[in-house]
């Protein structure tokens, strides 16, 4: 599937939703100046001509300045936490990294900005610590968007989750992870 290809699926999947406008380019270059990184070129078509978030799995995305459909206590939106992140002496240095989804329970799905393809990360504090919150999903934006086109799209932190971390190894370390799923080590 085409980028063009996708970005027509998502639109018309969303097309009969209550779905925010699409932003502006000012609004995606707010944010970009606000991490310091561009916007992943797929993320900003599809926030530009499909919809300001609320498109992706769960219809949950987050959206740039303007966006209003869907925000948390944490953050308004990608723009207010990386605006958040410059003030912060230990987030401040990951500002390339801005929240996409938020699972709850402060577990959220992050686009890495360094990178046009869009990797993602995981985000985990409940694990072990703070230091190992912070893990690459080895997933793209466009791996995470076909994929819950085509099925019910699990959390990345899915049901088994818990259940496989318990069978994990021991200890406070950085879990691996692979095609967005923890990978167990045995």
């Amino acid at each position: 599937m085409t980028e063009d290809e996708l970005v027509d699926v998502i639109r018309n999947d969303v097309f009969h939703r209550d779905v925010p406008r699409p932003a502006t380019r000012e609004a995606v270059a707010e944010t970009e100046a606000a991490c310091g990184y561009r916007l992943p070129p797929l993320l900003v078509r599809l926030l530009t001509e499909v919809a300001n978030g609320g498109f992706g799995p769960r219809g949950a995305f987050y959206g740039v300045r303007g966006h209003d459909w869907h925000c948390t206590d944490i953050f308004a939106d990608m723009t207010d936490a990386a605006l958040a992140a410059v003030d912060d002496p230990d987030w401040g240095k990951r500002r390339w990294c801005l929240p996409l989804i938020d699972w709850g329970c402060a577990i959220t799905t992050l686009i890495d900005c360094r990178d046009p393809s869009g990797p993602l990360w995981g985000w985990d504090p409940n694990l072990c610590c703070l230091e190992h919150a912070l893990f690459p999903l080895d997933q793209t934006l466009t791996h995470m968007l076909k994929e819950a086109l085509t099925v019910e799209y699990p959390d990345p932190f899915y049901a088994r989750y818990f259940a496989d971390l318990r069978r994990a190894e021991p200890g406070c370390a950085p879990l691996e992870w692979e095609n967005g799923r923890v990978k167990l080590i045995r």
